[in-house]
């Protein structure tokens, strides 16, 4: 009997998988971070930051764990399937209040104050943005200052700029 595998699944290999899972290690985030993925897609690299923020998955241990902890993980992305894939990935770190998933457009930020995140990453997915000028201007809006900005593109390696 075969399982039914949905497009998100199909497409979103291994080695995509890999690579957000690289591209959040890169953006070296701590408990306390607001982090925020565009383009989310299944919701890996969400689930890996997710880990991070809890406390858990760092290299040098854990450092603390519980409510105290003031980390959260935001994503948006256009896709409902992927925002269905992603919220039955996370939906405990969801229910927990770890977890945000808005199903929007990245040209829009509106929902976020300005200077609210300490980290961003995105997996191959600018090249989908319809507005480039207006997504960097809405990205530097909500990012604060000293954040660290990471895009990952397929190839040998995903690449940090902060």
């Amino acid at each position: 009997m075969h399982s039914r595998r949905t497009i998100g699944e199909d497409f979103f290999g291994e080695e995509c998988a890999n690579l957000d899972r690289e591209a959040v290690q890169l953006c070296k985030i701590q408990l306390d971070h607001q982090v925020l993925e565009l383009g989310f897609g299944p919701g890996i690299g969400i689930e890996a930051a997710c880990q991070l923020v809890k406390g858990l998955g760092h290299r040098n241990g854990v450092i603390a764990v519980g409510p105290q902890v003031k980390g959260k993980v935001y994503g948006v992305d256009f896709s409902d399937e992927m925002v269905i894939a992603a919220t039955k990935r996370v939906k405990k770190d969801i229910d927990d209040g770890k977890v945000e998933l808005i199903n929007g457009d990245v040209t829009d930020l509106s929902c976020f104050a300005s200077n609210t995140f300490d980290r961003v990453f995105h997996c191959n997915c600018y090249y989908f943005w319809p507005d480039m000028d207006t997504i960097t201007s809405e990205l530097h809006r909500v990012e604060k200052l000293n954040s660290r900005t990471n895009k990952a593109l397929e190839g040998p390696r995903p690449f940090s700029i902060w």
